[in-house]
Formats: C-alpha cells, structure tokens, sequence
C-alpha cells in the first residue's frame, strides 16, 4: 500500500516536444538550421499539455536563459549561461510539479 505525504510533490525533468518545436522555430526565423535528433530513440520526450491537463502539473523552465543563449545564440555561450537565472518560458528541458 503506498502512502502519499500531505503537502508532498513529485517533481520530473523531462523533455518536452512542444520545447523542441518552440526552439527550431525560433533557430528557423533567425535563418538557421533547426536541431535534429534532439529526441533520441530511447526516450520520449512528453507533451506539456498532456502533463498539465492529466496530472495537473505545473511547468518549471529552470533552463529558458541557458538554452536561448546556448542553442540559438552560439553554443560557446553555454559556459557563461549556465551561471544566470532562468528568465522566460524558452527550451526543452522542464520541471513537472506534480502536487
């Protein structure tokens, strides 16, 4: 029998294919190449409305800054991207909160 703590989350870092789409748009307005392969075969990234309206999830984009700067602007800039706060609702990476 499984106990569920009051007050308790459950907290997923996932990839999200709405993210991916999001990011090659934005690499393909700015006239560049979008990403391939960014989903590899052994993973399903998942779909954010899927998350939210079946498990009332709520979205974390703790990486929005260091993915726009790393993945659209020059990947060089990830050394200093990974140092900033998270500003926006940009890139794949996310933090499902489930309560």
């Amino acid at each position: 029998m499984s106990r569920r703590a009051p007050g308790g989350a459950v907290l997923m870092m996932e990839c999200s294919k709405d993210g991916v789409k999001q990011l090659n748009g934005l690499r393909r307005r700015l006239g560049l190449a979008p990403i391939d392969g960014i989903e590899p075969w052994h993973n399903a990234f998942l779909r954010d409305a899927l998350v939210v309206e079946e498990f009332g999830a709520s979205i974390e984009h703790f990486s929005s800054t260091y993915m726009f700067l790393a993945k659209v602007l020059h990947k060089k800039l990830s050394y200093v991207a990974r140092y900033l706060p998270a500003v926006g609702r940009f890139g794949y990476d996310r933090l499902y909160v489930l309560r």
